[in-house]
C-alpha cells in the first residue's frame, strides 16, 4: 500500500483521531455542555421525588428521571460529555505538539523578508559601510544605535508613543 492510497482511504483509527482532533468537536462539546448546564440549573437537583411529581406532573417526571434530570450532573451522559471533552482536548494538544514544538524551538528560524515588508510599524535603513559599524556597542555610536534613535524620535514625533522598532539590517555574506 503506497502513501497516496492510505491518504484517500484513511483507517477507522485515522478517522477517530482525526474526529477528536477537530476544533469543531471541542465547540460543540462545550456548548452541548453550557445548554445542559442550563438545564440542569433550571431543574432544580436531587429534590424529593413527591416535589417532582407535584412540579412537573407524572409524564414529565418519567421523563426527566428516564433521562437523568434530576441528578444530572451526576448522570452516566453528562459524564461522558465531560469524558469526551477531556479525550477531545487531549488529542487536540498531542495533534498540535509537534508544529508547536518546532515553532517554539526552532533552531534556525527563518525570516519573511516579504512578510517583513507588509508590516505597518517598520523601518528600512541601507548602509553601505562595514558590518563591524552594525554591530558595535550602543554607546559607541554604532550605526544600527543612531537608526534606532531616528526611527524612535520620528515616531515619537508622529504619535507621542515610542513604538518598537524593527530595523532591517542586512549583514555582508547573508540574506
Amino acid at each position: 500500500m503506497n502513501i497516496k492510497q492510505s491518504s484517500e482511504n484513511p483507517s477507522a483509527i485515522d478517522q477517530i483521531w482525526k474526529s477528536f482532533a477537530s476544533v469543531k468537536l471541542t465547540i460543540g462539546l462545550l456548548l452541548t455542555l453550557a445548554a445542559t448546564s442550563i438545564i440542569g440549573t433550571l431543574i432544580p437537583q436531587n429534590e424529593s421525588p413527591g416535589a417532582y411529581l407535584q412540579s412537573f406532573g407524572e409524564t414529565l417526571y418519567r421523563i426527566f428521571s428516564l433521562l437523568g434530570l434530576f441528578d444530572m450532573y451526576h448522570s452516566w451522559w453528562f459524564r461522558a460529555l465531560i469524558l469526551l471533552l477531556v479525550v477531545n482536548i487531549i488529542i487536540c494538544s498531542i495533534d498540535r505538539l509537534q508544529a508547536t514544538w518546532k515553532i517554539i524551538f526552532a533552531r534556525n528560524p527563518r525570516f519573511n523578508v516579504a512578510r517583513y515588508r507588509q508590516l505597518k510599524n517598520r523601518a528600512e535603513f541601507n548602509h553601505d559601510g562595514a558590518a563591524a559599524q552594525l554591530g558595535r556597542a550602543p554607546q559607541s555610536g554604532g550605526v544600527l544605535e543612531e537608526r534606532m534613535r531616528d526611527v524612535g524620535d520620528s515616531l515619537r514625533k508622529a504619535d507621542g508613543v515610542v513604538p518598537v522598532a524593527r530595523l532591517q539590517g542586512v549583514r555582508p555574506g547573508h540574506r
